[in-house]
């Protein structure tokens, strides 16, 4: 191989590293907080403990985004969510709803469509929102998000972003 293809696939290699720890991360925790299956009655996790699984969340890198906003846009099902990145537990509006984007790398601030189905919840193409873009998808490299599980703790929902392929 050459040195260049050397370094396309180490760079790819590295990503889906990152996107294996950051699932498996999600993982732990989900069950974390989702406790065991005992005979023992089910009791919901103690504040405290919600509050350390949301701050390892930033400890570990995990992307966490909150919702700033809904656009209602005419003649359309769903509304448009504007995004924007926390970098520390404390950031953001207090009791705005908080999302994980786990797989490919998303902008600081985008533009997602709601599901239509389940309010609140992001499905569909990521429009970056920077002055230089405009609220126009960037070419030729789209990228869109699929929610894979509902609420966890202080989390709305956890969803998996990658390249759209049309």
């Amino acid at each position: 191989m050459t040195g260049a293809l050397q370094t396309v696939r180490a760079k790819r290699v590295a990503g889906v590293r990152r996107s294996l720890a950051a699932t498996t991360l999600a993982v732990a925790v989900c069950t974390a907080l989702a406790g065991t299956a005992e005979a023992a009655p089910v009791r919901p996790p103690a504040p405290h403990q919600v509050a350390s699984a949301y701050g390892a969340l930033f400890a570990l890198g995990a992307p966490v985004y909150e919702r700033v906003m809904f656009i209602k846009e005419p003649d359309a099902h769903s509304r448009t969510m504007i995004m924007r990145r926390l970098h520390r537990p404390a950031d953001g509006k207090r009791g705005s709803a908080r999302y994980v984007f786990l797989g490919d790398r998303l902008p600081e601030s985008f533009l997602v469509s709601e599901d239509w189905s389940r309010n609140g919840t992001p499905q569909g193409l990521v429009v970056p929102l920077t002055r230089k873009s405009r609220g126009r998808p960037p070419t030729p490299r789209y990228q869109s998000v699929t929610t894979i599980s509902g609420p966890v703790g202080e989390i709305r929902a956890i969803a998996w972003s990658h390249r759209y392929l049309g």
